[in-house]
């Protein structure tokens, strides 16, 4: 048992939980993904959080964790090897069960961070992995406020209780998350290079926004198209993934409109910055 846990726990509602002095658990999100282990896990920008969670192996059982040490790494950038990482406190190490307490300030830009939790045996040396994604919700104050999980779910009105057909969700946190990542990608590798950007600071909400729900739409068309199997009993037909067509269509056309945008800003910037001011004999004439 961590020192955490072992404080009695005072319910606040569903918002969270009191486990200790100045410390409240965060319940893990409906939205998480029910088939891979690739969770987004949420901490305000400037706050703290405390969560629960399972590390389990490839086969999707829990991880003995007898004797090991385990730590939360989050990374900074892409482009340089800066990282942070916390250490974990084991809560049940027969189940894998860890307690995370994320402190204030552990990454400065708000946005999706890349993380892992990692497992360590007691020599150091690192055995296991769990990828993970870190999202730092932008406070209202911000200046800095990146595409979130929580705007894209929005703006597409994928909730369980408006979704009919499926009484659930049909994206997963972990789903959106990795395509707010593909635009930045594809503007990083789109010429001329006229600048990059991480996940978590590209500048243009509103493209960020369309791109992502693009790769959405596509990544939602292919599963439709791998699962289409229209088929009749009893006089009644069901085709209800019947879908791939329309969603191509969604997602094309908003690629196409993000892969214009950056062709037309990437043309902007190269020839802005074509024009230097160059220092001569006559600037203070």
């Amino acid at each position: 048992m961590s020192e955490y846990s072992k404080q009695p726990n005072i319910i606040l509602g569903p918002v969270a939980v009191v486990v200790g002095a100045n410390r409240h658990k965060i319940p893990a999100s409906a939205y998480r993904a029910k088939y891979n282990q690739l969770p987004v896990d949420q901490v305000p920008e400037g706050g703290t959080a405390f969560f629960s969670a399972q590390v389990v192996n490839p086969e999707n059982n829990p991880m003995n964790l007898v004797d090991m040490l385990v730590r939360y790494v989050v990374r900074n950038s892409l482009f340089n090897d800066s990282y942070a990482e916390v250490d974990c406190a084991v809560s049940d190490p027969d189940t894998g069960m860890l307690d995370i307490y994320i402190p204030a300030g552990i990454m400065n830009e708000p946005g999706l961070h890349l993380a892992s939790i990692q497992v360590y045996n007691l020599d150091g040396k690192l055995i296991y992995q769990l990828p993970r994604y870190l999202e730092i919700t932008p406070k209202l104050t911000s200046v800095n406020r990146p595409v979130t999980v929580a705007e894209v779910r929005f703006s597409l009105r994928d909730y369980p209780e408006i979704n009919n057909l499926l009484n659930d969700v049909e994206f997963s946190d972990n789903e959106i998350a990795y395509c707010i990542t593909k635009p930045v990608e594809k503007w990083n590798s789109m010429l001329p290079d006229v600048g990059q950007y991480d996940i978590h600071n590209f500048p243009w909400r509103q493209a960020h926004l369309g791109a992502t729900i693009g790769e959405l739409m596509k990544t939602a068309s292919i599963h439709y198209m791998r699962n289409h199997l229209p088929y009749s009993s009893g006089g009644l037909s069901v085709d209800d993934k019947n879908k791939a067509g329309v969603y191509m269509q969604l997602a094309q056309e908003e690629t196409a409109r993000f892969e214009n945008f950056c062709r037309e800003r990437k043309f902007e910037l190269n020839v802005m910055g074509g024009f230097l001011w160059l220092p001569g004999p006559y600037n203070r004439v």
